[in-house]
């Protein structure tokens, strides 16, 4: 899936960011089990323990969907 618009990434399918304050964040996978989270910029709440990037992504996109 290709990233929403204003995200970026460090390199193909790795840590994307967005520094919009509302909806931007952070999406990462952790080294020690190869799993994603999310840290959201508009309350700095996050997810964790995705399979995919993707979903991370749709993870983040529905928390600040429910908190706005």
């Amino acid at each position: 899936m290709p990233l929403p618009t204003g995200w970026t990434e460090a390199y193909p399918n790795g840590i994307a960011t967005n520094p919009d304050p509302v909806n931007g964040g952070i999406v990462d996978e952790r080294i020690i089990d190869g799993l994603w989270f999310f840290v959201a910029n508009a309350d700095g709440k996050s997810g964790d323990d995705f399979p995919t990037r993707d979903a991370a992504l749709e993870g983040l996109q529905k928390h600040l969907a429910s908190i706005q």
